[in-house]
């Protein structure tokens, strides 16, 4: 690792979409109308912070609910990051973190379990002495995120953990950084708040018996775009070079936009410039760790495909018992709309009960608040792209968890997964306001938005 600083920045989750990254982050969808994710983690690697080509790409796995994490894994002197992953084994979690970045593949240096196949994995230099692993899980009683670090990785014998404390919304996507450039790995988050961020970070490591206060606060970005983190320009423009928010966001021919802060504050967006698939997840890293006229040690992106859902973060079954409402959302349906949003990159969600009972079919489980419509892009659109692989990563988690969340029934791009059923699968749907030949042909405008072309609507048990 650098001796004079450390920074580290999140993949994303997710967490999300999503999501990682996420996520909340982007991913290759695996039920329904979604593709198949592929047999290995494929990574692509820049060493510049502009357009252009892959430094590196290697494989890494295989596939198996896998997150991608990343860390100075081997200590190197000059920073230089590599990649791993964190896998589902049960009900713990398997760590594979590679020795080197190499276009032929790598090898693992590190391979162990610890943590929880529920919790969120996070990576950093929690104590100075080198990048390890932690995890983020969702505390229900509190509504909080508990964090537990690991202290640094053994060579021989189990991981130990370092420190555990509460920060952050669990309706706010988990990061970590070293925000203020002493070394030392923190956490924040990174929360949506209309159609906009707030970042809440803390520069505190915690003492072992208190939680951590907030140590920044600042709006900056968009809420339908993954956040990542980094140290972007290399330079000591702020806060002694420590790591600074940014973020990826969908744009047209399926690729990442992305928008790089060099402060942790509001404010413009300093550096700007599309990369990678944004069919894939984004991450960002230092990967060759060389200071060149291309750029001084800062982070630059890179993508993951491969990211299998439902994966990147099991959710707690949903606590809210069955309640009608008259307006807004039922608290059950709150708490799956909140928990698709922390992973998915979603452009927003809607229908609510407004105390009437038009809008929708009669019947309709908008008028108890008990149904919510989640829209990749803008309405009334067929999407298609890097929106319409949003929407199907989406639908596929919903599957994936709809006993635990207690989804009824989920539709998207014209197709129903109804849990009712004695045997649930995807079925052809036509709503009862079309013919059948526009069902067949759909066109944007009503016909889109009717067909659910445009948004993944759920509906919860009641």
């Amino acid at each position: 690792m650098r001796t004079t600083r450390r920074r580290w920045r999140t993949s994303a989750l997710i967490t999300i979409g999503a999501a990682a990254t996420l996520t909340v982050g982007l991913s290759v969808a695996a039920a329904g109308p979604a593709q198949a994710a592929p047999a290995r983690l494929v990574f692509s690697l820049s060493n510049a912070n502009a357009a252009g080509g892959v430094a590196y790409r290697m494989t890494f796995g295989p596939v198996a609910e896998e997150v991608p994490v990343v860390g100075n894994w081997d200590q190197a002197v000059s920073g230089r990051d590599t990649i791993g992953l964190s896998q589902v084994v049960g009900t713990t979690r398997r760590w594979a973190l590679a020795a080197g970045n190499s276009t032929l593949g790598t090898a693992a240096k590190y391979d162990f379990q610890w943590g929880s196949a529920a919790c969120l994995p996070v990576s950093g230099n929690w104590q100075g002495l080198g990048d390890t692993v932690g995890q983020a899980c969702a505390d229900r009683t509190t509504n909080t995120w508990r964090w537990s670090l690991a202290g640094p990785l053994p060579i021989s014998g189990p991981l130990v953990t370092f420190r555990t404390y509460s920060f952050g919304s669990t309706a706010c996507q988990p990061i970590t950084g070293d925000w203020n450039g002493d070394g030392i790995t923190t956490v924040g988050v990174s929360c949506p708040n209309g159609a906009g961020r707030t970042w809440r970070l803390t520069d505190s490591p915690g003492n072992g018996t208190q939680n951590p206060p907030v140590s920044i606060q600042f709006g900056w970005g968009a809420a339908r775009c993954v956040p990542v983190t980094g140290d972007w320009d290399g330079l000591a423009t702020n806060r002694s070079n420590g790591v600074t928010v940014g973020q990826a966001c969908p744009s047209t021919g399926d690729l990442w936009n992305w928008n790089l802060s060099n402060h942790n504050s509001a404010g413009a967006v300093n550096i700007s410039f599309t990369w990678g698939s944004s069919r894939e997840v984004p991450i960002a890293g230092d990967w060759d760790g060389l200071a060149t006229a291309a750029h001084t040690n800062n982070d630059t992106p890179g993508t993951v495909a491969g990211v299998n859902y439902p994966a990147v973060a099991a959710p707690a079954p949903n606590p809210q018992a069955a309640r009608n409402v008259t307006t807004g959302w039922s608290p059950r349906t709150q708490y799956v709309v909140d928990q698709a949003r922390l992973r998915f990159a979603l452009s927003s969600c809607g229908g609510q009960a407004t105390g009437t009972s038009s809008g929708h079919i009669p019947g309709s489980d908008h008028y108890t608040g008990n149904a919510a419509d989640c829209f990749p892009d803008g309405g009334g659109v067929i999407v298609t792209g890097a929106a319409k692989q949003l929407g199907d990563n989406v639908a596929a988690w919903l599957v994936g968890y709809g006993s635990i969340l207690r989804v009824k029934y989920v539709i998207w791009y014209g197709y129903i997964y109804d849990f009712q059923t004695s045997s649930p699968s995807w079925q052809p749907y036509c709503n009862g306001a079309l013919t059948a030949a526009q069902c067949a042909h759909p066109t944007a405008g009503t016909v889109a938005t009717l067909q659910h072309y445009d948004h993944v609507h759920i509906s919860l048990l009641h």
